[in-house]
């Protein structure tokens, strides 16, 4: 709960102190989401890495800078994120699912703006908080599956979000890619106190088998369809 309370409170500030005054549009947009990853430990030998599906909460204004430009802050949350890897052999999946609290200003360029149909193009950086990293373990020989809490999952996520928005009238449609720049992991702690029962570090090792800081980065294709108030 606490994790909650304080990326709320960080994404409330973000919001509110970025906001210019001559907003002229706000809304809400739903999504549906395909999630992947990438980044040297994305690839794993005997195993597909297959995308996941996941859905996206999204609160927006739209501010005025020009004629044709526009600064667009938003706060969304996101679930569904992460991975899936099916055993080549058929044995273990292994699922990592994530949901974030996210904060992005998007600079949006608009090509009709005074139209009832106005398309635009928009990027942006995108700051977020994981809020409930997961693994699924899918053990197809007993026919069993277990779900643990990610100990070292990090916390922080940098991105940019790149993509094209149509509108009509107050309906939008909305097309979007997120790159993610940092790992969703962090390299495990051999002194971290935690219970085996429930949760878990995920380890990656390089040369001479030395612990390493994990490199797999969040993808997340997007579509929303939102109402602008």
């Amino acid at each position: 709960m606490k994790k909650y309370k304080i990326a709320a409170m960080v994404a409330t500030v973000i919001f509110t102190f970025l906001l210019p005054e001559n907003i002229f549009g706000g809304g809400i947009k739903i999504g549906y989401n395909l999630n992947d990853v990438s980044g040297s430990e994305a690839e794993w030998e005997g195993y597909t890495k297959k995308q996941t599906p996941g859905f996206t909460l999204n609160l927006f204004t739209t501010n005025a800078l020009s004629e044709n430009l526009a600064l667009q802050p938003e706060i969304a949350l996101t679930l569904g994120k992460g991975v899936k890897y099916e055993d080549d052999e058929g044995h273990i999946d292994i699922s990592y699912l994530m949901a974030y609290v996210e904060s992005s200003i998007l600079f949006k360029y608009m090509l009709l703006p005074d139209g009832t149909f106005s398309p635009s193009l928009y990027a942006g950086p995108v700051i977020g908080y994981q809020i409930q990293p997961d693994v699924w373990f899918d053990n197809h020989d007993n026919d069993t599956e277990l779900d643990y809490k990610i100990v070292n999952g990090n916390p922080l996520e940098l991105g940019l979000s790149v993509g094209f928005e149509t509108r009509l009238k107050a309906f939008v449609l909305d097309f979007r890619y997120f790159m993610g720049f940092t790992s969703f992991l962090k390299e495990h702690d051999p002194e971290a106190d935690y219970d085996p029962e429930d949760e878990v570090q995920i380890e990656f090792y390089g040369e001479n088998n030395n612990p390493m800081e994990p490199d797999i980065k969040n993808n997340v294709i997007m579509l929303m369809l939102g109402y602008d108030f």
